[in-house]
């Protein structure tokens, strides 16, 4: 599989946004950060397809409680910006992820990644991971303990 990313050197990045000017440039700038984390996301989550030999319909199938084969599939081409972090947290279960691949997916979404401090659904998740539990089993252990997300009702 092979999907294309966009380098962004992080001197031309950091000289950019000591040129703005205006608010388009500044516009303009973020357009730029949102959509080197998404092709982050699309490649590494890629990358973890390909070395778990998981295709995008067994994922799809896998994942179906959370959300549509469409909107996956918008996810996995950089055409939709993961802003739920469920359906990170699905797509990486469906991959099998262990709990530090799913903090690199995560955070290649922008989000803060797993925190067992700050989220008790984040304790359930990486619970789940370290005992292969399944996706419905992880979501049904999350509404026992009134976890503060669910990944699906």
């Amino acid at each position: 599989m092979n999907v294309q990313t966009k380098d962004i050197p992080t001197r031309a990045a950091n000289r950019e946004i000591e040129n703005i000017r205006d608010e388009d440039d500044l516009k303009k700038t973020i357009m730029i950060g949102h959509d080197y984390v998404d092709t982050i996301f699309v490649r590494d989550a890629a990358r973890f397809m390909e070395l778990t030999g998981i295709t995008r319909q067994k994922m799809a199938i896998i994942v179906a409680p959370v959300m549509s084969s469409g909107h996956l599939y918008s996810l996995l081409n950089g055409n939709r910006k993961p802003n739920k972090r469920e359906h990170v947290i699905a797509i990486g279960l469906a991959l099998g992820l262990s709990v530090d691949d799913m903090t690199i997916l995560l955070k290649d979404s922008g989000d803060r990644g797993l925190d067992t401090r700050r989220s008790i659904g984040d304790t359930v998740v990486i619970y789940g991971i370290s005992n292969k539990l399944s996706l419905i089993d992880i979501n049904d252990m999350l509404h026992e303990v009134g976890a503060d997300y669910v990944l699906f009702d």
